[in-house]
């Protein structure tokens, strides 16, 4: 399907990216109080994790088997988790779903969420999106942050349910009311493009700020375009930068491109062609073509460092290669194609 876009910016990149499937924030979730246990479950629960914080893995899956078969819901997870990695016991797939499944069937939301992403992944039972999305639910219903920014991944992707951009979007503030940042910056895309949301420039600046603060290079970047575009927020080309800053040293490389437009053009910095070529040329050297046409054109052009016609045609036919048009039309003019 279409991906998310939003905000193209006039010098290259401004394309925003779709929510990610793979998200690397961890996060505290809330999850319903958990049933009381025997006195015996509480007992081997509390050993287990004394030998876990030793480092006794061994000895804390045997405690933590005691108290399962007891029902100890959070047992019960930690065995299914160490069935999973292999700790302690030999790794077992099969079993750690069969352990996930007994803790989530009495309401463990954290088991509801990664019995979830093996039926996702096809981790120890056979794939089922219909399954993910049941037991994704589930978490999310016990406000398992994780669980609703999944949720809405499927509802925005039609994974195991039909396409549902308003519960995508739904589901999405869910989890970026509290503090996931890649569903803060889902919310900002949704706003930007108007999927599944009236669009509105201004509420995309919140989200994306909020992103931003929490260090992800996406939301940096994004919220970088927004200031230099005065989408939603007043032009501010210093603060523009500063955000594409931040995003680059994130390693997110269409920053480095705008960063030495700036530089090259004088927004929001004094006009610098040694800095603006120092950014072309790591964002050139790692395949951007946008950052390959224009290092290209300042060698042709000897703006910034001397004229060399060999270098700049070397980097238009990179840019070229890519599908670059300009670069194209100007490999041809110099009989170069």
């Amino acid at each position: 399907m279409k991906l998310l876009k939003a905000l193209k910016s006039i010098f290259g990149g401004g394309e925003q990216t779709a929510p990610s499937r793979q998200m690397s924030k961890n996060s505290q979730q809330a999850v319903r109080q958990q049933p009381t246990h025997s006195a015996d479950a509480e007992t081997h629960f509390k050993k287990a994790v004394e030998a876990m914080e030793n480092a006794q893995f061994d000895v804390a899956s045997t405690y933590f088997e005691k108290a399962a078969r007891l029902g100890h819901t959070a047992a019960q997870y930690s065995l299914a988790c160490n069935y999973h990695f292999g700790n302690g016991v030999p790794k077992d797939e099969v079993k750690a779903v069969e352990w996930y499944t007994r803790a989530a069937d009495a309401g463990h939301a954290l088991s509801q969420y990664e019995l979830a992403m093996c039926y996702d992944k096809g981790t120890g039972v056979a794939q089922n999106p219909h399954k993910a999305l049941y037991w994704l639910t589930k978490a999310a219903e016990q406000e398992h942050s994780k669980a609703q920014l999944e949720t809405a991944l499927r509802y925005y992707h039609g994974s195991g349910t039909t396409q549902n951009l308003a519960k995508a979007v739904e589901c999405f503030e869910k989890a970026a009311v509290q503090g996931e940042d890649e569903a803060q910056l889902a919310m900002g895309l949704c706003y930007s493009s108007g999927e599944g949301v009236a669009q509105d420039p201004a509420k995309a600046v919140y989200w994306y700020t909020l992103a931003a603060k929490q260090g992800l290079p996406e939301a940096q970047h994004n919220l970088g375009v927004c200031y230099f575009q005065g989408a939603g927020i007043a032009q501010d080309h210093k603060k523009a930068v500063y955000w594409w800053n931040e995003a680059a040293n994130g390693e997110y490389l269409v920053s480095y491109y705008n960063l030495g437009y700036c530089y090259e053009k004088g927004f929001g910095v004094h006009q610098n062609y040694t800095q603006a070529i120092n950014y072309y040329v790591y964002a050139a050297k790692r395949g951007h073509a946008k950052s390959q046409f224009n290092l290209g054109a300042l060698y042709l052009n000897g703006m910034g460092l001397s004229k060399n016609e060999e270098t700049g045609l070397m980097w238009m036919k990179k840019a070229a290669q890519q599908g670059h048009p300009r670069a194209i039309e100007i490999l041809k003019d110099f009989g170069a194609e």
